[in-house]
Order: structure tokens, then sequence, then C-alpha cells
């Protein structure tokens, strides 16, 4: 990993001090928004929520643009924490925890994963899902929790409930948002996107629909609306197959918008227990599952697309190099006739030249007497 002061350097030469200093604060800017979203949505807490959009943004943008943008996320966490009212040693805390979350997320994918690449293989999405996000989590959770408890903000005996609710949802921010903008930020998963945009938009609207069915039914017809969460399934596996990573990652982001804030209004299937985190909890799990399925099999698809590809080429450049052989043999018999028939009109010439210049002359006949 590259020292700080390198990344600094680095960005400052490349990208110039305006356009940098510009895309750090737009970065503190989508982070405040973001947390400002995910806080709306806290149950038992103030200041923690199960949602936390703000950890995925935070770990893509380090994960695209470099660590040097880290100042970003530190800036930004401790603007929105002391714009929620904690004190500045409390907002400090929370975005170092928030800031090492990120940086250790990033670390982590870059040695684990190939090049970082967690979309491009079927290894590098589960060590992604397992490693990163589940591990880099726990930095934040910890250090924040810890922070509000030494501040007085949370009490003592709250800690259990309020270290895990900050893990889970700093854990689904990550697992949500990180391939949504890896996989819409690569233009090769587009490609197939814009092929069939009119099919992409029907398959949209469908999810959508069928998502709104399931997690806007009251929890008094939890017996009919329950097995329609298995319709869903056979939707994201149809998005991974025909769109491969960003229709997983597209698909998977609606259904999980749609069955988080039926859970939190309190409605659909998931709202089953009197305790938000308990529904949040199961419903995470489930949206575990389902991403992670369509991960695997979105990237095995594009592998298979990728290698028939690889395949097709290799055969258009076969041929073409087939082609080119046969034309130099042809051009290689072209030339042999004609150096054959060259030699053919030197040896002529010569054979003249030879018989005019190069005989012996017979002497005259002697007359006898």
């Amino acid at each position: 990993m590259d020292s700080t002061l390198a990344g600094f350097e680095r960005a400052i030469k490349e990208e110039g001090v305006r356009p940098y200093l510009i895309k750090l604060l737009l970065l503190s800017v989508v982070y405040m928004l973001a947390a400002k979203l995910g806080l709306s949505l806290s149950q038992n807490f103030d200041y923690i929520t199960a949602v936390w959009p703000p950890s995925g943004i935070a770990m893509a943008a380090l994960l695209l643009w470099g660590y040097h943008y880290w100042p970003s996320i530190f800036v930004g966490a401790f603007m929105i924490n002391s714009l929620m009212g904690v004190s500045p040693s409390v907002a400090t805390g929370i975005a170092l925890g928030n800031t090492l979350e990120a940086v250790t997320a990033v670390f982590l994918i870059r040695r684990y994963i190939l090049n970082g690449e967690i979309l491009e293989s079927i290894t590098g999405s589960v060590v992604f899902v397992v490693v990163a996000p589940l591990l880099s989590s726990i930095v934040a959770a910890t250090i924040g929790v810890s922070s509000l408890v030494l501040g007085g903000v949370v009490p003592s005996y709250s800690i259990g409930e309020a270290w895990t609710t900050w893990w889970v949802g700093d854990l689904m921010g990550a697992f949500l948002i990180v391939p949504f903008i890896v996989a819409w930020r690569t233009p090769a998963y587009r490609e197939g996107l814009f092929e069939h945009v009119y099919e992409a938009l029907a398959l949209l609207l469908i999810v959508i629909m069928v998502s709104l069915l399931i997690f806007t039914q009251p929890p008094q017809s939890l017996g009919s609306t329950l097995p329609f969460i298995y319709v869903l399934f056979p939707l994201i596996i149809l998005a991974a197959v025909r769109f491969t990573q960003i229709g997983a990652v597209t698909a998977g982001m609606v259904i999980a918008l749609a069955a988080i804030w039926g859970t939190l209004v309190g409605t659909g299937p998931y709202v089953y227990s009197g305790v938000a985190a308990h529904n949040l909890f199961a419903l995470h799990f489930f949206l575990l599952i389902i991403m992670l399925t369509a991960l695997v099999l979105s990237v095995a698809v594009y592998g298979r697309i990728r290698s028939e590809k690889a395949v097709i080429k290799q055969a258009g450049e076969l041929n073409q190099a087939k082609f080119q052989a046969l034309r130099n043999m042809e051009l290689r018999k072209d030339l042999q006739a004609q150096m054959n028939d060259a030699t053919s009109k030197i040896n002529a010439i010569l054979a003249d030249i030879i018989e005019e210049g190069g005989g012996t002359k017979r002497p005259p006949k002697a007359s006898g007497k």
C-alpha cells in the first residue's frame, strides 16, 4: 500500500489540485447525504441504524479512486455526527472508525482478490462478501460504539445491541452499495444492457412491481404473502443470466430497497416480531443469500460469455492467419513461375549469345591441282 503522502502527491500531479479538491468535497457531500438517509431509518438509537449506505460509498470510492480520498470520509462522518448533536470528541471517534473501516476493506480486497476485481470471478465475489465487509465493519462498530459509550450517548447496558446493529448496518451497506457502484462504473458490464435496453426495462419493471407487491402487504396476510418471496429468486436469476453483473446488482438493489422500506414501515413478510431490529436482521440474512446467489451466478455467466468471445476472437484470428498463409502460398507460386520464366528467358538469351559469338569458324577448303 502506497503511503498517504505519496498518494496525495500522485493525485495532485495526475488530476491537478482543483479537480482533486473538488472530488474530495463532492465525496464528503455524498457521504453526508447518504448518512442522513441512513440515520433517518434508525429505530432504537439516534446515532446507530441497521441500514448504513455510507459504508458502501466509502469503500467503493477508495477502491476505485485510491486510499488518498480518505479525508473525504473522515470529514463527512465528522460533520454529519456533529450536526446530529454529539460532542467533537465523539464525532472524531466515529469518523475515525468509519475511515478505518473503508481503508481496511479496500486493503483486504486488494490483498486477497486479484487486482481488486470483486465481480470478475466467483472466488473474488465470495471473498468480497465473506472477508471485506464482514471484517471491516467490526472496526467501525467497535470504535463507533465505544465512542458513544465513553461520551455518554449510549448506556453501557446497550453495548451488545448497539454494536450488533452498527455492524449489521455497515455490513449490508457495503454488501449492497459496493457491487452496485463497481458494476455500473465498468463499461464491459454495460454492453449487454444497452444492446437489449427494452428487455432490461421490462425486467426492471417486473422486479419493482413484484417487490412492492410482496413487501407492502400487511403483517396479517403473512401466510399468503410469504410464498411469493420465492418468486424473487427466478427474477434475480433471470437478471443475472441475461445481464450478468449489472443485472444482478440492479435487481438486488431494487429488491433490497423495497424490502427494507416495507420492513421499517411495518409491512411485508419480515414483520413478524415487535422488535424492528430483529425483523431487519432476518431481512438482511435473506438479502445476503439472494444477492450472493445472484452475484455468483452472474459472474459464472459473464465468465462463459467472455470465454465464448475469446474463442470467437481466436477463431477469427486463425481464419485470418489461414487466409494470409494461403495468399502467401499463391504469391510464392506466382513468384516461382515468374522466376522460372525469367530463368528460361535468360538461358535462351545466353544460348543465342554463345551460338553467335562464342563458336569457332571453319577454315576455307583448299583447292586441288
